[in-house]
């Protein structure tokens, strides 16, 4: 798959860094985009458009091993996830239609609950601040601690501390906020 990535870039140099950006991100960025979409044929995919991402931006990677580089790359990677992940929401409700004819029921049941859930929490949490989303992302999908937030953040620690717990309480806020609304319907 390298020599895909390879047969783009015309510079030398920037052939050795991209090499290099592969070998030290390539695990990690799958990490991430599992996180996020829970599909290793998404998450693959996701990989893939970040590093055609990369390769059109290598002008701004310097040392590949950077906090900076490394801040770049998680979030180019975070993106092409979440973008992924709704455009597959857009097209899951035919294929979810199909699927619950097949499907046994209790498993549907749990399916449902799990699917609801879990894109609640991942569509207010795209509601939230850019900010406030990177923190939590870091913290939760990266378990980084909050030292390491900070710095790839560019913030001093106790801000990124309290901006982690802002965006933590705005966030079961909001979910609390809509479950309630739900229980009053």
């Amino acid at each position: 798959m390298i020599t895909i990535y390879l047969s783009s870039i015309n510079d030398k140099d920037n052939e050795e860094k991209f090499i290099e950006i592969y070998k030290y991100y390539k695990n990690k960025m799958f990490r991430i985009a599992k996180n996020i979409l829970k599909d290793d044929f998404l998450s693959e995919d996701a990989v893939h458009n970040t590093f055609i991402k990369v390769i059109n931006n290598m002008k701004m990677i310097e040392d590949v091993r950077s906090v900076k580089t490394k801040s770049l790359i998680i979030t180019m990677t975070k993106n092409s996830s979440i973008d992924l992940y709704r455009s597959r929401n857009s097209e899951r409700n035919d294929v979810y239609d199909a699927d619950l004819e097949i499907a046994d029921t209790e498993n549907i049941e749990d399916n449902i609950i799990s699917n609801i859930e879990y894109e609640a929490i991942v569509n207010e949490i795209l509601l939230l601040s850019e900010k406030q989303r990177q923190l939590l992302f870091l913290k939760f999908v990266h378990e980084l601690d909050i030292k390491d937030v900070a710095e790839v953040m560019n913030m001093s620690y106790s801000a990124a501390q309290k901006g982690l717990q802002r965006a933590r309480a705005k966030l079961i806020h909001n979910l609390s906020e809509k479950e309630v609304k739900k229980v009053e319907k």
